[in-house]
């Protein structure tokens, strides 16, 4: 049984096949190679695949029909450029097989002789594994060997539906101007409480919100200047120094600023998540999932490696740095949320705690975030520590909402 439109009776199957499979989009890539001869060869190919992860293999589809397949199947090895929607004309000079195709500026050579696209969105170079027939298509299976992503102006992929190519666009709410008046009103209301807070921990608050598809820093509060301060070492992290100032603002993409995403709706968290995969690829959102549910059980967020932090920060909220070095460090810092999750947080290497101000509805509207804490003895003087910030933000939400029961 089947929903939706069945075959008419007066289609041909082959027809049919093609036009069901017209509604699926696919990702565009450029294969290319090296003949027996040492002349390029390349073709545009909509069945590019990741087979595994350990070890690393990729795949494509090539077509019987095709007149350029056969070579890449006496070649013994073949890279692979993900292209984006400023490739249209790459893409119709490839599909024309316009003979100064392989001349074109945006192709580079690797060290290993293949050429691949320079700001292609993703890019494989790989050693042909195996080759196996599939009904009219053979697979070519290869192990990768060196792998990244293109320059920070790549754009998104480009995709084939109905015919015709197009571009993917993550959906975002638009920043709301009036909200964004309330949260800085929120924010005067909460700097207030917060400023004893501050000075007895010697430490600055930051405050934050989210907006749209970036968490903004409306406000900060300074701790006074006292013994406790100057005896703290200076902290060069998020909330105390230049890398996070009122303005700042950072993308809303996981793992980053998980608070306003462990207690939102899921139209919310799948927005983080896929957010991510736009900026940087792939996310594994078991993991991300997880640190979320850790999050919402301990009551407040925890980001782990200073150094790391201070570097991350620095990267994402500096426009100059390459979007290569940028995916890296990013997948750096995913690496460490498993920390940040854990039941043995490295007490002596806390880069951040983060607490929810929650509005009557549950919404976190507010996150008050404090850098470079700790060292800590125990977990149970992390969380008295997160308790003085969590206290904070229960007078903040009932400040907001004086009805609200503390």
């Amino acid at each position: 049984m089947s929903d939706g439109t069945a075959a008419p009776p007066e289609a041909t199957r082959t027809e049919w096949w093609r036009a069901v499979l017209n509604e699926y989009p696919t990702g565009v890539s450029l294969v290319t190679a090296r003949r027996a001869n040492g002349d390029p060869v390349g073709m545009i190919v909509g069945s590019f695949v990741a087979v595994s992860e350990e070890p690393p293999l990729i795949g494509y589809f090539g077509d019987d029909v095709s007149t350029t397949f056969p070579a890449f199947l006496e070649a013994d090895r073949f890279a692979v450029s993900v292209l984006s929607h400023a490739h249209d004309d790459l893409l119709r000079a490839f599909i024309r097989k316009d003979p100064d195709r392989y001349q074109r500026p945006e192709l580079v050579t690797t060290p290993g002789g293949l050429l691949r696209l320079g700001d292609a969105v993703a890019w494989f170079e790989a050693r042909t594994e195996s080759i196996q027939r599939y009904g009219d298509h053979q697979l070519v299976v290869g192990a990768v060997g060196d792998f990244g992503v293109g320059s920070a102006d790549a754009g998104s992929p480009l995709l084939y539906r109905r015919g015709g190519f197009g571009a993917f666009t993550v959906p975002s709410d638009g920043v709301d101007a009036r909200l964004i008046g309330e949260r800085l009103a929120a924010a005067q209301s909460a700097s207030e409480i917060l400023q004893t807070v501050a000075d007895r921990i010697g430490r600055d608050i930051a405050i934050t919100t989210l907006a749209g598809e970036s968490v903004v820093v409306l406000s900060m509060v300074a701790a006074s200047q006292s013994e406790l301060r100057s005896a703290l070492p200076p902290p060069r992290m998020p909330g105390a120094g230049p890398v996070r100032a009122i303005g700042l603002s950072l993308p809303f993409a996981a793992p980053v600023e998980p608070l306003f995403a462990a207690w939102a709706p899921d139209r919310v968290r799948s927005f983080w998540i896929e957010r991510a995969r736009h900026l940087v690829g792939a996310v594994d959102r078991r993991r991300v999932e997880g640190q979320l549910a850790a999050i919402r059980e301990r009551g407040y967020a925890v980001s782990v490696d200073q150094d790391l932090t201070f570097r991350f920060m620095s990267l994402v909220t500096d426009p100059t740095v390459a979007h290569e070095s940028y995916a890296r460090v990013w997948s750096e810092y995913a690496s460490r949320v498993v920390e940040s999750v854990s039941s043995e947080l490295p007490l002596s290497d806390i880069a951040a705690i983060q607490v929810p101000v929650f509005d009557a509805h549950g919404e976190v509207v507010l996150g008050l975030t404090v850098s470079a804490v700790g060292p800590f003895d125990e977990i149970a003087d992390l969380d008295a520590f997160a308790a003085q910030l969590i206290e904070a933000a229960a007078l903040i939400s009932q400040a907001l909402d004086p009805g609200r029961r503390p």
